[in-house]
């Protein structure tokens, strides 16, 4: 499953900030007379941007963004599945990171940067100058200068010191809330959801993430600082068209729904577009010299996992692939398979069902199936084999469906088990199809990939495209992956990403 995030979102930490505050600050409370106007006046700070004792006031030192970043960067890499171990990668965006880094307001800054074992669509950085990709951004991306506009934007962030002046913000959030809870309690003892909807309403515009302010000075800061070390300034423009694509195609394949735009952490991208390509275009005439550096990001990312990692497994037409336990099975025609967090489920238009999931016991696989899984009499059980491995084979007792149940002992107490609910003129026919199918131990099953090839003449994007081990729209995802537009073709000769 692919997952998109627009850029960063708020890492906010910096615990020790709680313990500051305004000089005074107990001397609002002071003259009955003026509660009623400070009320109001703090409905409003709570929904506009808030600096601590003053407007240009930031209280967290260089010293102390550098000791968060330390701090944080392990939770960070755990948080997105750990770092994606691929030299070649890593050196690439290394030199990236090294030549923008020296271009940017803050050279001294000891920027580094890690490429995330993450199939989500994103990039931050963290105060002290960590900055993170992810292989789903990398993939995404169609040349070198796209990635260093990234990571020019994300430097951007931290040069302006967006996340000092962020967490400034949240003190001053947290001190409003306490002088307005005295407030409404003195004057509606008791009615704490008033005071907790108002400093939900302030706390989510503030610390909803970068501020549409924050976000157009750190693009302009991307812009000027990939262009002076060298790279196409309008690849920022062309990244976050790709970006919108993906995230529109995202939501239409999840039915999801946009937040509204007021309390986005990011200004929308078809603005953020149209103003990147606005600020580049004073380089225009200098575009010979610029580097785009397509083919050295296909050449870096040729091979790379795509898509969810070996811990998780992925779909491939009708079968279920599990390259870290070397597992594949295939599920009938007509079936749509689906892989979830806690189990793979493949139903059909008739309300069938197959479901797949594992556990973990030390036991015979008998004592488990009658002890831990299925109890109840009635059942009858069949000893089988599947690669190798002992199996169970259940039918179950019921009056309206077919239903079955598998149970497969894998090696270290792993258990593999099946339970289907089909129709009843199905008789089994299902369950023999799937165990038939099973293969452990298999080591054909790996991850995804990005193959790169060359378009030879007579290729087309369908006929590309549909050579592609993706669940569904194989001509969008191919467009979107390769930076197609609608009525786009091919040249021969042309180096394109596929994904296998």
């Amino acid at each position: 499953m692919s997952n998109l995030i627009l850029f960063e979102k708020g890492f906010a930490t910096g615990q020790e900030l709680k313990r500051h505050s305004c000089r005074n600050s107990s001397s609002l409370m002071r003259g009955g007379r003026s509660r009623s106007y400070l009320f109001f006046a703090l409905i409003i700070s709570l929904c506009l941007p808030i600096s601590a004792c003053g407007p240009d006031m930031t209280i967290m030192s260089e010293q102390q963004e550098a000791q968060i970043g330390a701090r944080e960067h392990a939770k960070i890499v755990k948080h997105y599945g750990g770092v994606y171990d691929d030299p070649g990668v890593t050196a690439y965006v290394n030199q990236i990171m090294k030549k923008v880094a020296a271009a940017s307001d803050r050279p001294d800054i000891p920027f580094r940067i890690t490429v995330l074992d993450s199939p989500i669509v994103n990039a931050f950085a963290l105060p002290g100058g960590y900055t993170y990709v992810t292989r789903g951004l990398l993939a995404l991306a169609n040349s070198e200068a796209e990635v260093a506009a990234v990571i020019g934007h994300e430097i951007g962030h931290v040069t302006a010191r967006h996340s000092a002046q962020r967490q400034t913000a949240a003190v001053g959030t947290a001190l409003l809330a306490g002088v307005l809870g005295a407030v409404i309690n003195q004057q509606a003892p008791g009615n704490k959801r008033v005071v907790n909807d108002l400093v939900d309403l302030g706390s989510s515009a503030v610390l909803a993430g970068y501020s549409r302010s924050q976000e157009y000075e750190a693009d302009d800061i991307g812009v000027r600082t990939s262009a002076g070390a060298g790279y196409q300034p309008e690849a920022a423009a062309d990244f976050l068209a790709s970006l919108g694509r993906e995230s529109e195609f995202e939501k239409k394949l999840s039915g999801g729904k946009s937040a509204p735009e007021w309390l986005a952490s990011h200004p929308s991208t078809d603005e953020r577009v149209a103003r990147a390509r606005e600020i580049s275009a004073p380089y225009f005439l200098d575009r010979k010299n610029f580097r785009l550096g397509r083919d050295t990001h296909l050449a870096a990312i040729n091979g790379m996992t795509y898509g969810e990692t070996m811990k998780s497994g992925y779909v491939s037409g009708q079968s279920f692939l599990h390259p870290e336990l070397k597992l594949r099975f295939t599920v009938p025609k007509g079936f749509k398979l689906k892989n979830g967090e806690k189990a793979v489920v493949a139903t059909d238009d008739q309300e069938q069902s197959i479901v797949f999931d594992m556990d973990r016991r030390d036991v015979n696989l008998g004592d488990y199936v009658s002890q831990y899984w299925i109890r109840g009499d009635g059942h009858v059980r069949t000893e089988t084999q599947i690669s190798g491995a002992p199996a169970l084979r259940i039918k179950l007792t019921s009056s309206q469906k077919y239903r079955e149940a598998l149970a497969i002992k894998g090696e270290g107490g792993q258990i593999f088990r099946f339970l289907i609910s089909l129709n009843q003129s199905d008789g089994g026919r299902a369950m023999d199809a799937l165990m038939a199918s099973i293969r452990l131990n298999d080591p054909t099953v790996r991850p995804l990939q990005i193959q790169v090839v060359t378009v030879r003449a007579g290729q087309t994007v369908s006929g590309l495209a549909n050579q592609m081990v993706v669940p569904d729209n194989p001509v969008e995802r191919f467009r979107l992956l390769n930076g197609l537009q609608e009525g786009d073709g091919l040249k021969v000769g042309q180096k394109i990403k596929l994904i296998r």
